[in-house]
């Protein structure tokens, strides 16, 4: 059953990919942006890939492949992918299908390739959906910025294929979508000292007190 569905896949793929065209989008595959604070160890984390701002009239989705490419400082690295999740954003496909989804990665560090897709031929989009969640690793003490950003014109562009059950006995076709960047920021900063005074500050204040303590005293001087 699952070489069948692969070679189902691989079918969907060249049709879609042989059917590009240029529509309106009708939704956004974001990837999310997280900041993340240094902790002195190595970072293990992940962000997800999901859609957003569906407009009305979309078609399902019936596959999606994602490519993705990071830049930014050196250390950070892609690790792997994983396609059932749950929480906190609910697969497009998930139940009562038999496949929730399967999935593969390629990864190179610097960029990297996932695929889903469900074990019928279509399933509704919802805004929040996740399609991909990429895993990653950060070495330890380091920091930065690092972007994601969507592969959509390499050998293997990130695709949406849709599909309509409307209008049955039309393959599915490539559906327009708009790709947001995503961005990682591993920072030094930790909310929990948002409210402690940085000595620098502390030190900028002092020649303000010592003033306001000898207006007071001379003030004390001139009432005696």
């Amino acid at each position: 059953m699952k070489t069948v569905l692969w070679a189902f896949h691989g079918l969907l793929l060249m049709i879609a990919l042989g059917s590009l065209r240029v529509d309106a989008a009708v939704v956004d595959v974001i990837a999310e942006s997280k900041t993340i604070p240094s902790t002195g160890s190595v970072i293990h984390d992940s962000f997800d890939v999901y859609l957003s701002n569906l407009q009305a009239g979309a078609p399902e989705l019936s596959e999606y492949n994602i490519h993705l490419n990071v830049s930014g400082p050196a250390g950070f690295q892609f690790e792997s992918t994983w396609v059932d999740i749950t929480t906190p954003r609910p697969m497009v496909f998930s139940t009562p299908f038999i496949f929730p989804n399967i999935g593969s990665f390629n990864s190179n560090s610097s960029s990297i390739y996932a695929d889903g897709f469900g074990s019928v031929l279509s399933a509704p989009m919802h805004n929040g959906d996740g399609l991909v969640r990429v895993f990653f690793e950060v070495p330890a003490g380091t920091t930065g910025t690092w972007n994601i950003s969507f592969d959509t014109t390499g050998s293997v562009p990130t695709v949406l294929s849709g599909y309509n059950p409307a209008t049955p006995g039309v393959f599915p076709s490539a559906m327009a979508f708009n790709p947001v960047s995503g961005a990682i920021t591993v920072s030094d900063f930790h909310p929990a000292d948002a409210g402690v005074p940085l000595p620098s500050a502390i030190a900028a204040g002092l020649p303000l007190l010592g003033l306001l303590g000898a207006m007071q005293m001379i003030r004390r001087r001139s009432a005696a």
